[in-house]
Parts: structure tokens; sequence; C-alpha cells
């Protein structure tokens, strides 16, 4: 693990010793991956940018009989209610970090997607499986053993999506092994917007598991999730490890949340409490 974690810290620029860390620019998905990898964040060094840990989607446990397991759940707070929730992209102060990320290039935008240096020229390579497991093969060799992401899938996703990137797809797509997963994720929100209310997906990975009684937790509150309808679509696509589910219907208010206005945001339900994020629960194996 600590060569991999020193090969991650070249490629990503940063070092968890010093605590230097840039999750702004193309290189943050290193320091997600040493997240991922030791069930560690690395605090930020410049303030602003600790928005970027507290919105990441990409959970994991440090149960060891399930480390391999991941959780994407895209809206787990208020926060991320006002980056994902909304229909449109809003102006606001929470979204106003993430404009430099994302974006269409068919609408003239160049969003900032996870990318690396490597060479004596400092040639930068995009970070997705494929230049991975190429380009990037040497660099990455000495993380095959340690860093255990789930298998890579080529396959297309069994929905239309477009090539726009929204906060932290990319990173999902790699961490999940398949392009279109974090696009997958977006396109799985519920809203009802004429009842203000909304529904929100969590997508599970775990080897060989029976997942039941899953749960969103904030300050003690219980949001319930059921399998999604779209579960059989999820395992055709990525293989019988992974499971969708979706949660029962949240107030939301999507005037109030594109606006970001927190103290406006009314609900005794998570993930919608805090600014900060939930945590879930599960039943594993028959494991809680």
């Amino acid at each position: 693990m600590l060569a991999c974690q020193k090969e991650l810290e070249e490629r990503g620029q940063y070092s968890a010793y010093e605590g230097r860390v840039d999750y702004e620019s193309g290189f943050r998905i290193f320091p997600l991956l040493h997240f991922i990898m030791t069930k560690k964040s690395i605090e930020a060094n410049e303030p602003e940018q600790t928005v970027y840990t507290k919105d990441n989607p990409i959970f994991v446990t440090k149960n060891n009989k399930y480390a391999p397991s991941l959780l994407f759940a895209i809206i787990h707070s208020k926060r991320t209610g006002v980056l994902h929730g909304v229909s449109a992209f809003p102006d606001n102060k929470v979204t106003k970090y993430y404009k430099s990320m994302v974006g269409s290039a068919k609408q003239g935008e160049f969003p900032q997607i996870p990318v690396t240096d490597v060479g004596p020229t400092n040639k930068g390579v995009e970070i997705n499986r494929k230049t991975w497991a190429n380009e990037l093969a040497e660099y990455t060799e000495p993380c095959k053993d340690s860093l255990i992401l789930p298998p890579t899938k080529t396959a297309l996703p069994f929905f239309s999506y477009s090539d726009y990137v929204y906060p932290f797809s990319k990173e999902i797509d790699f961490v999940a092994g398949a392009e279109g997963v974090g696009a997958g994720l977006e396109k799985s929100i519920k809203r009802y917007v004429d009842k203000k209310k909304i529904q929100i997906p969590m997508l599970f990975y775990c080897p060989g598991c029976k997942v039941e009684n899953v749960v969103m937790v904030q300050n003690n509150v219980e949001l319930k999730f059921t399998e999604a309808a779209t579960n059989s679509d999820w395992q055709k696509w990525l293989g019988s490890d992974w499971h969708m589910y979706i949660s029962e219907k949240i107030d939301f208010d999507e005037k109030v949340f594109a606006d970001a206005f927190f103290y406006r945001m009314r609900t005794h339900l998570p993930p919608f409490i805090s600014e900060y994020p939930s945590t879930v629960h599960a039943t594993i194996n028959g494991d809680k």
C-alpha cells in the first residue's frame, strides 16, 4: 500500500504527510483514490477547497470484511441537494466552486476532467480506465494489489446520455469502471417539481453481497431506500455485484435549492437536515 500511496502522490502532486493537496485542478482524482484505498481523507490546505471532500459522493466502509465495497450517493446533504437536485445547474454559492469542472464541449465549454502529467515532457494524460491500463501502466503498477476498484466494463449504458460533465461524474466513472455511471446517477433522480418532492438514488458495489435494510442517516433520523425499478437494468450493464436503490419521497423546493438558501430548506428527513454528509447503514449478508 505504501508504494501505491507514493505513486498516487507523485501523479496527483500532493503530499499526505505535508498536508499539501489540490482539490480544484484535474489532479483531484488522486487524493480521492487515496481516500478510497486508506479510508482517510486528506484535509485541504486551502479553506475554500474543503467543500470537495464534504461533497464527495463516493462512500467507503471501515468494515474490513467488506473493504472492496463502494457506495455512490450523489445527494447526501443540503449542499449536494443544491449541486445535483436542481434540474439545471444554477449559479449560487455552492455551484461556484464547480463551474470550471462542468460543462459540455458541444456547447464550447471545456470541463476540468481528471488528468495527470507523465514523462520528461510532462505530457497531460486524461484519467480513465483505458489510460490507467496503458499510458499510465508503468506508474500504476504498485497499486495493482492495494487499490481495489470495481472491474472495468466497456459495454454501453442502457440509457442515452450527452457529453455533459456533472460535478464528480468523471471521478465516479473512473472509480466505478464504466463510462456513464455518473450521468446515470443524475438521470436516476426523480423530481416532482409541482409537488415539491424528490427521490434520490444510491448505487452500491458489493461483491458477492446480499444487501438489505438500506437507510441514510443524518442527525439520528433515517431515510428509507428500496430497490429501484431499474436495478435489473443496472445489473445487466455492470453485473450482479451492483445494486441500485431509490429513496422514499422527500420535501424538496427546487427554487429554494437553486438559490442555495440553506435556512429555508425545511424538512424532517435526511439528507436535507444538515449541510454535512449523511451516513448510510445497511445489512450485508446478514451483518448490520
